[in-house]
């Protein structure tokens, strides 16, 4: 009778444990930056991107140029080593950690604050992306470049590519006018592996510290208009 009750037990402690943990989903983005006209120092490229996120963590990084090997495709667990160029967002914290890995043995974090400050302007048109219905939203700096984006509630959390945390769903697509950005989902799928925070790294910095003024002030420079319908 003592071991039925023991089973019982460990039953439901595994029962709620697995209701407790959080899904993990995996985006694969194409990043590009495209010029209309060549210009000095500059030159059109084309990076794959992923996209990691649960409840409480996202992570985006991209991978080598003209290279499809992703650090992460073997093993577990994700985010436990510091990609250079990655991003990773707690949610929970309202956070933002910029990844550092370059050049070799400089591996740390800086840190800044989400300032949801884009002043998005959603707009009743659709479509689909990866075969998830997506809305759009868009915003206009002061200089009148314009962020444009498509996001989808149907994943359940509010992530996306480089900076784009704050809309109603998850961002499958980003055209980002300042910087002739293009981001756009390939692939969504969910994962058996877990998203965990960087261990590996050798400290975390504010922005401060680092003397990086052009990330503190992300999207502090749009400009607020009404919804359209």
């Amino acid at each position: 009778m003592k071991a039925k009750y023991i089973l019982m037990i460990d039953f439901f402690a595994s029962f709620y444990q697995n209701l407790a943990a959080q899904k993990t989903y995996k985006i694969e983005f194409s990043h590009n930056r495209v010029f209309n006209q060549p210009i000095v120092g500059m030159q059109n490229y084309e990076w794959q991107a992923r996209l990691f996120f649960n409840d409480s963590l996202m992570l985006y990084y991209l991978l080598p140029i003209n290279q499809k090997k992703d650090k992460y495709s073997k093993g577990d667990v994700v985010g436990e080593n510091l990609i250079h160029h990655g991003v990773f967002f707690n949610k929970n914290e309202k956070t933002i950690y910029d990844e550092v890995a370059w050049p070799e043995k400089n591996n740390y974090l800086l840190k800044r604050p989400f300032i949801d400050s884009l002043n998005w302007i959603l707009v009743n048109q659709t479509k689909k992306i990866c075969s998830y219905n997506c809305k759009m939203a868009y915003s206009v700096d002061k200089n009148s470049d314009t962020i444009m984006v498509w996001y989808s509630e149907e994943l359940g959390q509010n992530y996306g590519p480089s900076y784009f945390f704050s809309l109603p769903g998850v961002v499958l697509e980003a055209v980002d006018q300042r910087y002739a950005m293009h981001y756009y989902a390939k692939k969504v799928e969910s994962t058996d592996k877990t998203l965990v925070f960087p261990k590996n790294h050798n400290g975390i910095k504010a922005f401060s510290q680092n003397k990086d003024k052009n990330k503190e002030n992300e999207g502090n420079f749009f400009i607020k208009k009404k919804n359209v319908n």
